[in-house]
């Protein structure tokens, strides 16, 4: 019963943002014929330097945790599907070295080089005051688990300056971001 419910409710909501497109015109015979361009890149490098950048409306991602070694790296588990796909069909412009092993999309994704990340973090305490108690709380856990933790949130910190630059204001951005523990924490 539940189930039936929730997809009536999805559909009505579909129908609405059908008549929403629609009305503004972004809706021909049921097909969307706005513009949209998809941008495979690295956000920890991407910068608004770069000449004729389009400011976007909308940021969706789930970013590849390069950290984890308690479950199926990211990487590691698009590995064997990336080996069929066409990296034309990707992005014409896909560095292909980024399969040379089934490690090097994990050290290519946030928080995959922790090299001197320990150290690095400590310009982020003082804004974000949480973190800095997690790595104090790491402080008696092996090293291994606070370089994991300052990795990933130095990308993020990098990732969210550059990708603020390509937003228009009031843009929205979509995250999805695991709930997850390190060293217990």
């Amino acid at each position: 019963m539940a189930f039936a419910r929730i997809v009536e409710d999805n559909l009505k909501h579909f129908e609405g943002q059908a008549a929403m497109l629609e009305g503004k015109g972004f809706l021909r015979r049921g097909q969307y014929n706005g513009k949209i361009r998809v941008r495979l890149c690295d956000a920890r490098s991407t910068s608004r330097q770069v000449k004729n950048l389009e400011l976007h409306d909308l940021l969706i991602t789930s970013p590849p945790y390069g950290d984890n070694k308690t479950t199926v790296p990211y990487g590691q588990h698009s590995y064997p599907p990336l080996q069929w796909i066409d990296f034309k069909d990707i992005d014409r412009q896909v560095d292909e070295s980024c399969l040379k092993t089934t490690h090097e999309l994990d050290s290519r994704s946030l928080g995959g080089r922790r090299s001197g990340a320990v150290e690095a973090a400590h310009d982020l305490f003082d804004i974000a005051p949480t973190f800095r108690d997690t790595m104090e709380l790491l402080a008696g856990a092996p090293r291994d688990r606070a370089g994991r933790v300052a990795a990933f949130f130095l990308d993020l910190d990098l990732t969210l300056d550059r990708l603020l630059d390509q937003l228009r204001e009031n843009a929205y951005m979509i995250w999805t971001l695991g709930n997850r523990r390190v060293g217990g924490q």
